[in-house]
């Protein structure tokens, strides 16, 4: 779903932009997401999982059960993971249409562009790392899937405006698998 959104963003900034709001427009546009999900909240119902427990009684269990020795190691290690993905993940989000546009002159609208289509192709490094983390195994996929994904992201920033919008599908590519990767760790880690 956020592929979705970061194409529909790269699409439709370049319309937004235009008025009188300009990019806080985007603002605006972002607001649309929660009001369907208010709506459809209200008619989802909770798994049958989630009901027989709760008709259980079972009792809801604190936070500070996370930190008990058994599971410390684990939270500690899956923390370390997401900050590590969000350290490569969040320059790229924020700072690189700024960069494009401002360090190498591009046009907002190619921009978004480079932005929509970068996500169109990049959303399959959900699937690839998936696949891969089930022929090669969890952590081998997450070193080459880590290693290469910092290389594409200085790649991203560092290459002649020529190949930028290349490197983006790179980047974009390795960004969404860390996002498999890291949910895929701590569900095994911490299964539900």
């Amino acid at each position: 779903v956020a592929g979705i959104g970061g194409i529909a963003g790269g699409l439709l900034f370049p319309l937004v932009e235009r008025s009188s709001l300009g990019w806080r427009a985007m603002y605006l546009v972002g607001l649309a997401p929660l009001v369907i999900v208010m709506v459809l909240r209200g008619g989802m119902k909770e798994t049958k999982r989630f009901e027989e427990a709760k008709a259980s009684g079972l009792q809801k269990t604190s936070f500070k059960a996370a930190l008990a020795p058994e599971y410390r190691r684990n939270l500690i290690l899956i923390g370390l993971l997401w900050v590590f993905m969000y350290l490569s993940y969040t320059p790229v989000l924020t700072f690189w249409t700024k960069f494009a546009v401002d360090e190498r002159g591009w046009a907002v609208t190619a921009v978004s562009t480079a932005i929509a289509v970068s996500y169109g192709l990049g959303l399959t490094g959900f699937l690839v790392a998936g696949k891969l983390m089930d022929i090669w195994g969890r952590r081998p996929t997450a070193i080459l899937f880590f290693l290469l994904g910092a290389v594409s992201t200085v790649w991203g920033f560092q290459a002649p405006s020529s190949q930028m919008g290349v490197a983006l599908v790179f980047v974009t590519f390795f960004n969404t698998a860390y996002l498999t990767i890291c949910s895929t760790y701590m569900a095994e880690l911490f299964p539900t």
